[in-house]
């Protein structure tokens, strides 16, 4: 293989290459010399244009349409796009390779791809007046030069806005150049213009004269970097000049009498000068070199170099890298050319690799560094392998080297050299795929259809392919020969699990070439009904797009669609669509409502939507200015829903503020006060208030107020109007509606405490004694006051009043002779909070006797304790100590209780018994479940009859044992821990004869949890409560309040006295339930929760009261017991509030 300095050319201290790309790239019968020839930047593709300017013969077989012909670099001919447009002053190429054409009219077609598709616009600005004479291009815009010499300039080809610069002088443009936007300091594209002796810079806003004095110019050239400009004069000499005209760095003489073709820049240190088949290379310092052809030249220049094209060869012109003269110069001692010498002994076996090795050794690193830079800016695959066999050779003998940049030059190449290929015909430069990025190569591979390559090299360097995918498949819709079912079939199979799709833009292609069935199925396969949606609009396929719209939920999308059909299709037509359509109906309703009613009427005329339509009346209604407009809309309201017993209620609301409306205008006519916009009540109590009852009546009995309502309003209205005289009539009535204590509460805020007072005897009855003693106070009247407390023996209160009434006043005397009465009362109660005094019964009482029971058989219950006389409230009955007491078995979770333990604590309680206690034992009822046949009788026996004795123990009594249950039992049951025994007694008055009955179970459960519960005791009870199903509601209404209320007896500094006067409702409630259901064992815990809930509301009296009934009751069966001695205490605190 030839060393590659063999095609070096020096010029000053620099180094120039002219790499053979490709060779035969054209037809010898082409005849390149008569083309307009430009090529895109970065190895991009070829357009050829005919001459217009020139004559050529026509040869047989030719096509006479005039065309473009876009090529390949390698000569591969990609498109030929047929031209019958008008005379072409412009062909150049964008960044990214569309191919822009301008014609002599200012026509501008930008083609985006290769396929022969465009956009086109007009550069107006007088160029279809004085129409283009040439153009000039750059990456991302371009320049037009009009025959008048007015330049109109592009920035952008995506939003293309042409704008004309600043006017430049007259004159001949010999030639011209651009700086790009990117170089400028403006910012903006500067032109170059050759007019005469000089150069003028023309920019947005000025044109400036740069005094030269060498022109005309017969080339202007800047360099890619827009640093330097070079000047190609009509003598022969080309001149190097600074951008700014301030600085001349070279001057080179061509000797040439002919102008040259062309004027280009070689990266930013050569120009190159090309004529019809010689060319020359200036570098710095006026050197030069010289290339030779068999033809005409076309340079195509790029930021790093310049492209030479001929009919033969594609050659590529380039200043030698640094890094590949660092390892190929003739000379050269570098360490990565010692490196590249140490493979090559490698490969021939030579000692001489190592040693080669051990003198770079220090500098290993660089070279190694250095070979894999040079391998990316080769061209040869040879000189590849070999620069990276000498890097992989050094980096196996470093200890540590980072491979990343090897590995990612390795994969570069590869990338390369595939792109290179003939076939493909993009001869890149390392430094051009760096600029360029591996994206944007991708693209002009798509652009190209070479979608194989694009997918391999995206997926060698893991790049996304969905866009390589979509525009295979566009291309597939738009040539493809199959049917559109085939087509369709194959691209949703080619696509299937590929992510990132757009099958939005494949439909849109299918439907761009008029294959509207093929576009529908695809848009199917479209995932988001944001890029469904308009197409399908487009498409007219308004249905579909808007069940489309509604599945993706996408309210704004929805909203979109019916916009579009609102404004396309006759409301009729519009109303037939929706109608099927909920969520469209729902969206449509929700917009009108807010600003198109007209829209929500025939919404809901065509939807049959009688009452919503009526709604809307009703809110125009409300909105009228005018009464009587108001009331016509409400009447319209009321007929729309006339027909319907659904909403006979809201016809007739209608209809009664229809007439409402019209009355009032009415009284607003007749009378001086203003009605309208009043409701019924308000109209009633103006009326009163006036003075006007007839009307107020008429108004009444026109919409039926209640008598109730009616009366409240009246009673308000006339104390409002301090109309006295009527309502001390209203006194003498016999009975009020609303109760006579809003009269006394009114009439007294009102400030007329005398007619306040004639109504506190009828509101009494059902009153608290505290709330009556309160009004007659409120009235001032301490003396009624008085009366009223000694009626419920509050001493208290007597002392109180007598005390406010002053000393030695007529009040004071005679609320003093009502105390009086009260105090022996008093000291008796003082007894019996101090336990000295107990009324229930006499000390005969106290003990049972033997003559007051007897035991004997009962109807079907067995044995049973019967009264052997009359047994007055309070009675002990039976005071009996526990035969037998044994302790509660441990309980075993998921085993229950330990029997075993029961029986050996029984059975060894048993064996101490007398013979007599034995037989007492065992003659006791003995009850048995099924399956229990072999049990323990001892044990069964103790099951069936035991109490507790205590938290720990259960004890057996042999006498209690006989007493039967009952629902409502007669009698208590008291176990006393302090004195060891049991007590039964009379919870009241016993008739001779009656049987005594006690509760086995907890009484606040239905009848038939209770037998249930009773079943285990073998015993069936059939007590009035358990035959009735309203003891049933009671019971449960009681245990219902017991938990709420007992829940609540705590202390709460957060509730309101509204809540504490609801919970002393219940609390008298659940007292009057106990008392009807005869539940004794529960009234001691009722009238504790009353009189806790009454001390809570200040009614210290009734919280006494209260509480003294339940020390009664506690005191029943012992004196001192632990709840008797509690609830005394609770006594004496309400006796120290008082």
């Amino acid at each position: 293989m030839a060393n590659p300095t063999a095609d070096w050319e020096r010029l000053d201290k620099k180094f120039y290459r002219k790499v053979q790309l490709y060779t035969e790239i054209f037809d010898q019968d082409l005849e390149l010399e008569n083309y307009i020839v430009t090529g895109c930047s970065f190895g991009g593709a070829i357009a050829l244009y005919r001459d217009e300017s020139k004559l050529h013969s026509y040869r047989g077989g030719q096509v006479s349409k005039t065309s473009i012909d876009l090529y390949s670099c390698a000569g591969k001919l990609i498109r030929r796009i047929n031209w019958d447009q008008g005379s072409i002053k412009g062909l150049g190429w964008s960044e990214d390779e569309r191919l822009i054409v301008v014609t002599a009219d200012g026509t501008v077609r930008c083609y985006y791809d290769l396929q022969g598709d465009f956009a086109q616009f007009s550069l107006g600005n007088g160029a279809e007046e004085y129409g283009v004479s040439a153009c000039k291009f750059y990456g991302t815009g371009f320049v037009a030069l009009l025959t008048n010499n007015h330049l109109i300039s592009v920035a952008k080809y995506e939003e293309p806005r042409p704008r004309l610069l600043a006017t430049p002088p007259e004159g001949t443009v010999h030639s011209w150049a651009l700086i790009p936007p990117a170089y400028t300091l403006s910012r903006s594209v500067e032109v170059l213009l050759s007019i005469g002796q000089t150069i003028h810079v023309v920019d947005a806003t000025e044109s400036d004269d740069r005094l030269l004095d060498i022109g005309p110019f017969t080339h202007v050239s800047v360099s890619p970097n827009g640093k330097y400009v070079a000047l190609y004069t009509e003598s022969g000499k080309a001149f190097v000049i600074n951008s700014e005209f301030q600085q001349r760095l070279s001057e080179y003489d061509s000797r040439s009498k002919t102008h040259p073709k062309d004027v280009q820049w070689c990266g930013n240190d050569a120009v190159v000068i090309a004529w019809e088949d010689e060319v020359h290379v200036v570098g710095p310092f006026n050197s030069a070199a010289k290339y030779f052809y068999d033809g005409r030249v076309h340079l195509i220049a790029d930021h790093d170099g310049v492209r030479l094209i001929t009919n033969d060869v594609c050659d590529f012109l380039q200043k030698v890298p640094e890094v590949t003269e660092e390892v190929f110069r003739f000379g050269t001692e570098s360490p990565a050319s010692i490196l590249l010498d140490a493979v090559e002994q490698l490969e021939n076996q030579s000692p001489k690799a190592d040693d080669n090795i051990q003198l770079i050794r220090p500098n290993l690193v660089e070279a190694v560094d250095t070979c894999v830079k040079a391998a990316g800016y080769e061209f040869s695959v040879h000189w590849q392998k070999q620069l990276l066999k000498a890097a992989s050779f050094g980096k196996s003998v470093l200890d540590i080297y980072n491979s990343d940049d090897f590995v990612d030059m390795c994969e570069t190449l590869r990338v390369l050299n595939a792109v290179r290929f003939y076939e493909i015909g993009i001869p890149l430069s390392y430094d051009q795929f760096l600029r360029l990025t591996p994206e944007s190569l991708v693209r002009r591979l798509v652009n190209r259809q070479e979608y194989l390559l694009a997918l391999r090299i995206s997926s060698y360097l893991r790049l996304p392919t969905e866009r390589i995918y979509v525009h295979w498949a566009s291309q597939k819709v738009r040539v493809g020969s199959e049917d559109e079912e085939t087509i369709c079939r194959m691209i949703v199979e080619k696509l299937d699990g590929k992510r990132g799709i757009s099958f939005e833009e494949i439909a849109r292609a299918a439907y761009d070439e008029g294959r509207g069935r093929l576009a529908t199925e695809l848009l199917n396969h479209e995932a988001r009904a944001g890029k469904q949606v308009p197409l399908l609009l487009n498409m007219e396929e308004d249905e579909i797009a808007l069940d489309k719209a509604i599945e993706s939920g996408d309210s704004d999308l929805i909203f979109f669609v019916l916009l579009h059909l609102k404004k396309k299709l006759p409301l009729a037509s519009f109303f037939r669509v929706i109608n099927t359509r909920p969520v469209a109906t729902a969206l449509i309703e929700s917009s009108a409502q807010a600003d198109d009613s007209e829209l929500l009427k025939d919404l809901y005329y065509q939807d049959d939507r009688r009452l919503d339509g009526a709604n809307l009346f009703v809110r125009e209604a409300l909105k009228q200015p005018e009464s009587r407009s108001s009331a016509d809309k409400l009447t319209l309201a009321a007929k729309l829903i006339s027909d319907s017993k659904e909403t006979s209620f809201e016809h007739k609301a209608l209809l009664e503020a229809s007439t409402l409306l019209k009355m009032q205008e009415a009284f607003d006519r007749d009378l001086t006060e203003e009605f309208v916009g009043l409701s019924v009540n308000e109209t009633l109590f103006q009326l009163i208030k006036g003075g006007y009852t007839n009307r107020a009546k008429k108004v009444q009995s026109e919409f039926k107020v209640p008598e109730k309502i009616f009366w409240w309003i009246r009673l308000r209205a006339l104390v409002s109007a301090r109309t006295w005289s009527e309502l001390e009539d209203l006194s003498k009535t016999r009975k009020s509606p609303i109760g006579w204590e809003p009269f006394f509460s009114l009439i007294l805020s009102a400030g007329n405490p005398k007619l306040a007072s004639t109504f506190v005897p009828k509101c009494a009855p059902g009153m608290q004694p505290a709330e009556i003693i309160s009004m007659w106070e409120k009235c001032g009247m301490r003396i009624k006051a008085a009366e009223e407390a000694f009626k419920h023996k509050d001493v208290e209160t007597i002392d109180r009043l007598r005390a406010a009434a002053g000393v030695g006043t007529v009040e004071a005397r005679e609320i003093e002779k009502l105390g009086a009465g009260l105090k022996r009362r008093v000291e008796e109660v003082l007894e019996l909070v101090n336990g000295t005094r107990n009324d229930n019964f006499n000390d005969k009482q106290r003990m049972p006797s033997s003559r007051a029971i007897e035991i004997r058989e009962t109807a079907n219950k067995g044995l049973g304790v019967f009264a052997a006389r009359d047994l007055p409230k309070g009675f002990k009955i039976i005071i009996e100590e526990p035969l037998v007491s044994v302790p509660v078995p441990e309980m075993v979770p998921g085993q229950g209780f330990k029997i075993l333990d029961m029986i050996s604590s029984l059975e060894r309680a048993y064996e101490e018994l007398s013979p007599k206690q034995k037989e007492a034992f065992i003659n006791l009822h003995d009850f048995r479940l099924p399956g229990e046949e072999d049990q323990n009788r001892l044990l069964t026996i103790f099951r069936s009859n035991a109490y507790n004795t205590g938290n720990s123990h259960v004890g057996l009594f042999p006498k209690i044992a006989r007493i039967n249950h009952s629902c409502r039992p007669n009698s208590g049951n008291w176990w006393s821990e302090k004195a060891g025994h049991r007590v039964i007694y009379a919870a009241r008055d016993i008739g001779k004869g009656e049987e005594i009955t006690v509760s086995y179970i907890p009484l606040l459960k239905k009848a038939k949890d209770r037998q249930q519960r009773l079943a285990q005791y073998g015993f069936v009870c059939d007590c009035s409560a358990c035959q009735s199903l309203e003891s049933d509601k009671r019971r449960m209404k009681i245990a219902d309040l017991l938990e709420s209320l007992e829940h609540k007896l705590a202390p709460s500094s957060t509730r309101k006295r509204s809540t504490y006067e609801r919970l002393g409702k219940k609390a008298i409630t659940l007292l009057e339930l106990v008392d009807e259901e005869d539940m004794m064992d529960y009234q001691a815990r009722a009238f504790h929760i009353a009189a806790v809930f009454a001390q809570r509301l200040d009614n210290i009296e009734a919280a006494r009261y209260y509480a003294i009934e339940e020390l009664k009751i506690r005191q029943l069966a012992e004196l001192d017991s632990d709840d008797a001695i509690k609830t005394r205490a609770f006594i004496a605190e309400l006796m120290a509030e008082s």
